[in-house]
């Protein structure tokens, strides 16, 4: 999955405040948040924790054909990215839109070849978990909270139009195993299994601690 969120740090946007930006960086900064939009539809969990906005009942995409379907999104930003990068005329900006379309291009590659050569695995508790704590944690305003509840029902399949989060990825498992491609390794997996009941008690305590009725949608975690 992309994490291009962390190329904000190679920009020198960092060492200014907000307000005392120079333009080229708030232009350069308006290019990479445009590809995290693009991007976060499909690990928006990771994004939403980045700072980008509108993402907190959003869950991550496993359903048939994600992987094309992100594969199309990322093509299209390239697009988007060169077509702007030959107009673009401050040469600072042009660097960081050369930056952005080489981690872009690199993304793609590496998607098409683990798609053809490895199971894809995914540590559903883990997932599952990371997608709660986002929310309910202390430097998260408390209006956010309950969205945590919502994509714990996406995850667990209670809320209409969605599969639990484990058939999802047993299907995508099962998928790649018939294909004859490399399976994960089998420490992490023994790791990923050892680890599960500690994070499943862990999303538990987060609902609790922050005074959230999740009961039903935790039974089924079980």
């Amino acid at each position: 999955m992309k994490r291009l969120f962390l190329l904000l740090s190679i920009f020198s946007c960092f060492a200014y405040a907000q307000e005392n930006k120079p333009e080229w960086v708030k232009r350069s900064d308006a290019y990479t948040e445009r590809v995290n939009q693009a991007e976060a539809q499909f690990t928006p969990e990771s994004y939403g924790q980045q700072g980008v906005e509108g993402l907190d009942d959003k869950i991550l995409d496993l359903n048939p054909g994600y992987l094309q379907r992100s594969r199309k999104a990322t093509a299209e930003t390239i697009a988007w990215l060169k077509k702007s990068l030959a107009t673009e005329k401050d040469p600072l900006v042009g660097q960081d839109l050369q930056i952005l379309i080489k981690a872009e291009e690199d993304s793609l590659r590496g998607s098409e070849l683990n798609e053809k050569y490895r199971v894809p695995y995914i540590n559903v508790a883990r997932q599952v978990f990371n997608g709660v704590h986002g929310l309910l944690d202390e430097q998260v305003k408390p209006e956010r909270h309950a969205a945590a509840l919502i994509r714990l029902r996406k995850y667990t399949g209670m809320m209409k139009g969605t599969q639990p989060l484990t058939q999802l990825a047993m299907a995508r498992i099962r998928e790649g195993i018939a294909t004859g491609r490399m399976y994960p390794a089998k420490s992490q997996l023994e790791r990923d299994l050892t680890n599960t009941a500690f994070l499943e008690k862990g999303i538990g305590e987060l609902f609790e601690k922050y005074k959230i009725d999740a009961k039903n949608e935790l039974a089924t975690l079980h």
